[in-house]
């Protein structure tokens, strides 16, 4: 996307500004801010409105939680505005897509992804059968490998 826009960050514009980092790619949308509004809010949706939905304590946790997951973002957000990496334009562009991307796996991957997943646990296969702790595990695993291969 970022090459798509070119549009460069506020350090490559404005020479006063001095980056705590300099990257050289262009800066729209913010990466951090996709990313962190984008994995919170789908394990928001995930975990308030399928998991525990209608349970005493998801009702009391629900108000705290969201308030969190949308101040853990802001706060990505002004962290990339504080280093001068990017400008606020980009980091609510940001926003955006990992708002889209948390109610598209929520609304829309979620359910062939889970039919899928229950079809491998329960299915008698010759091969050592597949259960929802290794599931996790892999998944897991998948999740840790990608975050330390970008380094986020």
């Amino acid at each position: 996307m970022k090459m798509a826009y070119h549009a460069p960050r506020p350090y490559m514009i404005d020479p006063t500004i001095m980056p705590y980092e300099c990257y050289t790619d262009y800066g729209n949308p913010s990466n951090h801010a996709l990313l962190t509004t984008g994995f919170f809010f789908c394990l928001f949706l995930e975990l308030f409105h399928d998991l525990y939905k209608g349970k005493t304590l998801a009702k009391i946790l629900y108000v705290p939680a969201l308030v969190f997951v949308i101040a853990l973002c802001l706060l990505v957000g002004f962290a990339r505005l504080y280093e001068g990496v990017h400008d606020i334009g980009d980091i609510i562009y940001g926003y955006q897509w990992g708002l889209l991307v948390a109610f598209y796996f929520h609304l829309i991957i979620r359910k062939p992804l889970r039919r899928h997943i229950r079809r491998l646990t329960e299915k008698e296969t010759t091969s050592p059968r597949l259960t929802k702790r290794k599931v996790f595990l892999y998944v897991f695993l998948s999740t840790l490998l990608f975050l330390i291969t970008f380094g986020i």
